[in-house]
């Protein structure tokens, strides 16, 4: 008897687990019908989209501080920013030369 009434708990506990799930998923996502079941399916595209956006944001975010912290070396040292302003004339010249043909 002590094993039918062991599984009938489990089951109670369960579906109370189930219920509130339920309650929180029909918050979430502002349900009021009570009879209204909501199913949660995990989507692989979906995950592997937000993972590159955040991998491509994290390298963004990580050459920007490369950039601004050149920046400033150039600022401060004066013989780095005359090469600077060198290197980025003819990066300007060889792109007018590309558009042009």
């Amino acid at each position: 008897m002590a094993k039918y009434k062991e599984s009938l708990v489990k089951k109670i506990r369960i579906e109370q687990e189930e219920n509130q799930k339920q309650k929180k998923l029909q918050e979430k996502y502002g349900i009021q019908n009570e009879n209204v079941r909501i199913v949660e399916r995990n989507n692989m595209g979906k995950f592997l989209v937000r993972t590159m956006g955040r991998c491509i944001r994290i390298t963004a975010l990580i050459m920007l501080f490369v950039l601004a912290a050149i920046g400033l070396i150039a600022l401060i040292y004066p013989e780095i920013r005359q090469e600077l302003i060198q290197v980025l004339g003819g990066v300007l010249t060889e792109g007018q030369k590309l558009i042009r043909g």
